[in-house]
């Protein structure tokens, strides 16, 4: 793969970028008292979702999804401040109703072509250059995961701080299969079939709810995704990220049977 291209046929929470260097330092810290030690969660969500259109605004569970992933950040002990970006005007009037402040994106940065990390970098240099902060650390949450909750944050920023990327995921123990290149043949990917009840390998399914990475790291090298990587792990039944109408029935049909009223009601 060229440096600084994705694949961009996969899912985004199955991305591996291959980045540049970017030399320039960031700017000197502004005033805010909690920067240098402070953790900056920023939710990025724009308006032209294509495979469930206008997905971020939708209801779901009583309220619009972006909001779940809003009042997770607010509530999670630790985090600072909450910065949503978007170049959507209804989007950033929910973000803002919802109690995160709003950085206004501009809509080249909001294309089918444009790469998470692209946007992470430029939201980055708009706390810096428009706000005067440089958090220590940021915690980016993609507003289509709306089933992770504060405590799942919480988790990963409890995580030993490394020099790269805590992220969240599930644990795979399942028997997976892949095309041979022969036809309809497929091999085994990872197992014997002929010891199918010995123990089975254990992986991790990245699922694109959290990431936290130093702000610098970010700045110096333009991704978010920076070895060496932490796993946070989430439950399965927690890792939905709507990229589709069914995923969007399915998270909808886990809210109403995991949690109760007081949970949607927002207590959790």
């Amino acid at each position: 793969m060229l440096s600084g291209t994705v694949n961009t046929t996969a899912p985004l929470s199955s991305h591996f970028w291959v980045t540049n260097t970017l030399q320039a330092r960031p700017k000197a810290v502004g005033t805010h008292p909690d920067e240098k030690r402070g953790v900056i969660a920023l939710i990025p969500a724009r308006g032209g979702s294509k495979r469930v259109p206008r997905k971020n605004v939708r209801m779901l569970a009583g309220k619009p999804v972006i909001g779940w992933t809003i009042e997770a950040a607010l509530g999670t002990s630790g985090i600072n401040l909450v910065f949503f970006s978007t170049e959507d005007d209804e989007i950033s009037r929910i973000a803002h109703d919802n109690g995160a402040s709003v950085l206004t994106r501009p809509r080249i940065l909001a294309t089918d072509e444009v790469q998470l990390p692209e946007v992470v970098t430029y939201c980055l240099r708009q706390l810096n250059h428009e706000h005067g902060l440089w958090p220590e650390r940021l915690c980016i949450l993609q507003a289509d995961c709306p089933l992770r909750r504060s405590r799942h944050i919480r988790d990963a920023l409890d995580k030993k701080p490394t020099n790269g990327t805590v992220f969240s995921g599930y644990i795979d123990e399942g028997w997976h299969w892949k095309p041979s290149g022969l036809a309809e043949i497929v091999d085994p990917a990872r197992h014997d079939p002929n010891k199918m009840y010995e123990r089975r390998m254990k992986f991790y399914v990245e699922n694109g709810a959290i990431y936290i990475t130093q702000a610098e790291k970010i700045s110096l090298t333009r991704d978010f995704r920076i070895s060496p990587y932490v796993l946070s792990e989430m439950p399965m039944r927690d890792s939905i990220q709507i990229d589709t109408g069914d995923d969007f029935e399915l998270c909808e049909l886990r809210m109403k049977k995991l949690y109760s009223a007081e949970e949607l009601a927002g207590t959790i």
